[in-house]
Formats: C-alpha cells, structure tokens, sequence
C-alpha cells in the first residue's frame, strides 16, 4: 500500500496544478485574442503587432515614406485591412537560390 503524501509534498502538487493551470488559462486568452483579431474589419497598429508581427513603430516610418502596406486614416488614427496586410507580406516574397 502506498505511503501518504506529506504536508508538505501536497503544497508543492498543489502549487505546480496551480501554475500548469495559470499557464493554460493565459493560453486560452491570448488564443481567444488572436481569433478575435482575425475576425476584425480593421485592424489598429498594435493589433497589427500582435496578429502578424509587424513593428507599430516601423509600419510608422513605412507610412512617413510611402512605403508598406496600404492603410486608412481617419483623423489621427491609422487602421490595416488584413487583405492588405496579407498582400504586403506576399508581396516581400523572395525566391531561393539554387
């Protein structure tokens, strides 16, 4: 017959349930925050960083020069579409050498 756990082996269990499950909870969300993402319209430059990757700060430099993906603007604020977000990455492709 096994041998109980210890007060102090039942603190540590629990303690490393706790963190796996903190662990998968946040998981969780930021999957939840990327799906909603996806599923938005018009995305803002910082939302842009967390769906595709993107620097908020270059894209920034990119639409001081004319450059990167297309974009709107409606005052002050600056939004992506992802068709153009997904055209502008295509659009960088470089084939391999052989």
């Amino acid at each position: 017959m096994a041998e109980p756990i210890s007060e102090t082996m039942r603190q540590v269990i629990e303690s490393q349930v706790s963190q796996v499950m903190a662990t998968f909870s946040s998981s969780l969300d930021k999957a939840a925050d990327l799906e909603r993402l996806k599923r938005k319209e018009m995305l803002s430059p910082p939302e842009v960083h967390a769906l595709y990757g993107l620097n908020a700060d270059t894209m920034e430099t990119w639409r001081c020069r004319g450059r990167g993906p297309d974009f709107i603007k409606v005052g002050k604020l600056v939004f992506y579409r992802h068709e153009a977000l997904q055209a502008f990455i295509n659009s960088r492709r470089v084939k391999g050498r052989v």
